[in-house]
């Protein structure tokens, strides 16, 4: 099950595979928008960067998690293409609205954007990513208030961020999964820049029986 094989790193760092999703295919390890993650042991086959702000994109990071297949989706904001322009594997930089398929995996690119504050405007064109494994649809928000566009989003696993400052609250937050009518839902952004412990707990309590909220521990 897609939900089992999530790991958090802390603040957005998630790392997710479609393992025994479907078995006549090989399974695609992912992580986005990859920080912190220590001695780590393995490889990507995709790498998700949302957008270039230092907690969200660290081409150190990225190196940790390279082979010569591994291929980097971005946002194609020119600060991502300056950090990742080093880096010689495959890139594909998006935008809202565009749809892409790696490795079998359909991935629609959608909005990430602030309404009542600065730090994420939408002409900036920064994403979020909703991609099809199987039968599922995961949402992987980026750095984003509640937006009108969450409503036409129907999916199974929804990571979210709770910490407010630059995203959405916990309350915020738990209004989202009730738009995308998320089964599951993972609290993220917290506990770095900025947010507690107490944000993810939080949004558990708002989410109520919305939803299934999964807080797992941080690796």
């Amino acid at each position: 099950m897609i939900i089992d094989e999530v790991k958090w790193f802390g603040q957005s760092s998630i790392r997710i595979s479609d393992k025994n999703v479907n078995l006549e295919q090989r399974e695609n390890i992912m992580f986005f928008d990859p920080i912190n993650l220590g001695k780590i042991d393995e490889s990507a086959d995709i790498i998700f960067i949302t957008h270039s702000h230092p907690d969200h994109l660290d081409s150190t990071m990225i190196s940790k998690l390279l082979k010569p297949t591994t291929i980097i989706v971005s946002s194609e904001e020119s600060q991502c293409k300056t950090i990742l322009s080093s880096i010689t594997n495959e890139k594909r930089f998006v935008k809202p609205g565009d749809k892409i398929i790696i490795n079998n995996l359909t991935i629609d690119v959608v909005e990430a954007y602030n309404i009542n504050k600065v730090y994420h405007p939408k002409e900036s064109n920064f994403v979020g990513y909703i991609v099809t494994i199987g039968t599922k649809k995961v949402y992987f928000a980026g750095d984003t208030d509640r937006i009108p566009e969450m409503k036409n989003w129907a999916v199974d696993i929804a990571f979210v961020p709770v910490s407010g400052t630059y995203t959405m609250t916990a309350d915020e937050a738990a209004l989202a999964i009730v738009d995308m009518r998320a089964k599951y839902s993972i609290p993220i952004h917290y506990g770095m820049i900025p947010g507690t412990e107490e944000n993810g707990n939080s949004f558990k309590q708002f989410v109520g029986q919305n939803s299934i909220v999964v807080i797992p521990p941080k690796s």
